[in-house]
């Protein structure tokens, strides 16, 4: 399987990630360079104890090491990492963050459910090999002094993650040794993770959570009736659970979530609640683009797999919204937004493919190619929406030095920048290596170039007009003439200004031959180029395991109130996504059923 989120911990030049040791912020161009400071060679464990209490065999051997316990491991990478993927004293974020941000205080539950963590455990694979020339690059750096009880803690580290954190060692196997993860292989990590709540559930509280989370309710009296009172008060039990959960299959059970749950989720993964009336926008149209993933998730949640709710170009539109597709799409019969019979399928056309072009989508994150923002938010946006959390920004603070170019597979002719500020596709790479972490390996600058042709409003522009000096597609009435204000050039080169006609040419770059890649970290296919949206799109959802952890971070902010699921849940929810006939009802069916959805709260 091609792991997409190979790309989100990125190349580091080896020199630049001996950063990670105990380096301040001020020294990153000396050890970027080559100079400077190396991490700190001390243990953080030089007694640390196994499961038995006695002191842990020195061995750097990752196979034969006794891992650490959760405690050591936080201490560990926090000792190994923080200095440049930490934050500070001030909650700012460390000169690396935008290759992987680490939280002030490290938890499992942060890693579980980051698709950063395969990388991270891939990089102390690479230490322990001592191999050069990688992506992502080893770490702790090898250019790093050590002692041999500095390689048994590596060691103890990667057994760490060998066995607490399944998916993210799956994640990174699968790349980076070429190897099939068996469904054989998921049941037993979920054995070997031998998951167990601090404090279980009783069966009134479980059936209160799935309730409310499920159908917006407390529990019916009828429901707590048909359990003996006893019960009611006893921790709940598996089969108790199945019971209540098969409502969600009933008829009324499904119409009830189908009502409120999944509104929820449909929200939480890619929703557009309050959009902002503009241009054609109108108050009508942002109320239905406001339901339109809803609406595509109530029709197709018994049929469609995950992935396909983002590859698919069908979208369901209203009377009002299907006029804004165009002439090929037919609305519905007329009717209230809300009444199912009022919304219809259309088929998207080019350059639109996939939800990600849906004026849903691009009307929740405006954006335009003519500001400086340069569409790189509705980058992050979509990563949010795969993966569950968005890329580390990193606006200010030192960049680094020796920048690496560019793949040549890049459009090399937006070097756009305001007051000497760069913000142009290929500008910002070239500001230095630390930038390149969002821009080049997480597709900052490959999506940038895909989203060009869509407007603020989410409209499609038109060359003819903006080299008029128009711009008709529903923008800020000033944002074309705002944009000529920039200018461009290469570095070295004398800037000229932007005008309507260079504008145009990036336009029409973006749409006819549209140089739009990023790298990949597998050898075997170092890049990846797109030619749409729905090509970036497509490449990130393939990565299921990424996937599914996505889908969790989602499901559990719509239905449990938080960010971090367990890898539990996670493990539950790939294990059913990872057979290609899956379909979006039974990845719900999987989180409710998870284990640790019976914990009591806190516990």
């Amino acid at each position: 399987m091609q792991r997409a989120s190979a790309l989100l911990l990125a190349s580091l030049l080896a020199a630049a990630a001996a950063a990670c040791g105990s380096a301040s912020t001020d020294q990153l161009d000396g050890l970027v360079s080559g100079s400077g400071p190396q991490p700190s060679s001390t243990s953080i464990s030089p007694a640390a104890s196994d499961t038995d209490g006695g002191a842990a065999p020195l061995t750097t051997d990752p196979d034969q090491a006794v891992p650490f316990d959760d405690t050591a491991a936080f201490a560990w990478l926090t000792q190994e990492c923080a200095g440049c993927h930490g934050v500070d004293a001030s909650g700012d974020p460390a000169v690396n963050a935008s290759f992987w941000a680490m939280p002030s205080t490290m938890t499992r539950s942060f890693l579980e459910s980051s698709t950063d963590t395969a990388d991270v455990y891939q990089t102390l694979m690479y230490r322990y090999q001592a191999r050069s020339g990688t992506q992502p690059v080893a770490m702790p750096p090898l250019a790093g002094s050590y002692d041999q009880q500095h390689d048994a803690d590596l060691a103890r580290a990667i057994a760490w993650f060998r066995a607490t954190l399944p998916l993210a060692v799956f994640d990174a196997e699968s790349l980076y040794e070429g190897m099939t993860i068996a469904p054989s292989q998921v049941q037993g990590a979920l054995g070997a993770l031998d998951f167990q709540c601090a404090s279980t559930s009783t069966l009134r509280r479980f059936l209160a959570n799935f309730t409310l989370a499920a159908y917006d309710r407390e529990p019916l009296a009828t429901e707590l009736a048909a359990w003996p009172e006893s019960a009611l008060d006893a921790p709940v039990t598996a089969a108790q659970r199945s019971t209540i959960l098969a409502d969600l299959t009933s008829a009324t059970g499904s119409a009830s979530f189908q009502a409120s749950g999944l509104m929820k989720l449909a929200t939480a993964i890619g929703g557009a609640p309050g959009l902002t009336p503009k241009g054609a926008v109108t108050a009508a149209v942002a109320t239905d683009l406001e339901s339109e993933f809803y609406q595509l998730l109530l029709a197709k949640a018994d049929s469609w797999p995950y992935a396909r709710f983002f590859q698919d170009d069908t979208v369901m539109v209203t009377a009002n919204t299907a006029p804004l597709y165009g002439p090929d799409c037919t609305p519905p019969a007329a009717g209230i937004a809300t009444t199912p019979a009022a919304w219809s399928a259309c088929t998207l056309s080019a350059p639109r493919h996939g939800f990600f072009t849906t004026l849903g989508f691009l009307n929740s994150k405006p954006s335009s190619f003519l500001q400086t923002n340069n569409n790189y938010g509705r980058v992050a946006y979509l990563y949010f929406t795969l993966y569950g959390g968005m890329p580390q920004a990193a606006t200010s603070g030192p960049t680094g030095a020796n920048t690496p170019p560019a793949p040549d597979c890049l459009e090399a002719t937006d070097q756009r920048s305001l007051v000497g500020a760069s913000f142009g596709t290929a500008a910002v790479p070239e500001v230095g290596v630390l930038c390149q972490g969002c821009h080049l390996r997480k597709g900052m600058a490959a999506g940038s170039v895909l989203f060009r042709p869509f407007s603020q409003t989410g409209m499609i522009y038109d060359g003819a007009q903006l080299a008029l000096g128009n711009d008709t597609a529903g923008d800020d009435p000033t944002l074309l003439s705002e944009a000529q204000n920039a200018v461009y050039g290469a570095p070295g080169d004398a800037t000229q200004a932007v005008t309507p006609a260079f504008l145009v040419s990036l336009l029409s770059a973006s749409t006819t031959a549209p140089q739009s890649c990023l790298t990949t970290g597998n050898a075997a296919a170092p890049t990846a180029n797109f030619q749409k949206v729905g090509d970036f799109a497509d490449y990130l959802a393939s990565n299921t395991i990424a996937l599914a952890t996505g889908f969790t971070n989602h499901a559990n902010r719509a239905f449990s109130n938080s960010s971090e699921p367990t890898a539990e849940m996670i493990l539950r929810v790939y294990s059913v996504m990872s057979n290609p006939d899956h379909t979006l009802s039974q990845l719900v069916s999987a989180y409710f059923g998870s284990d640790s959805f019976a914990c009591d709260s806190g516990s």
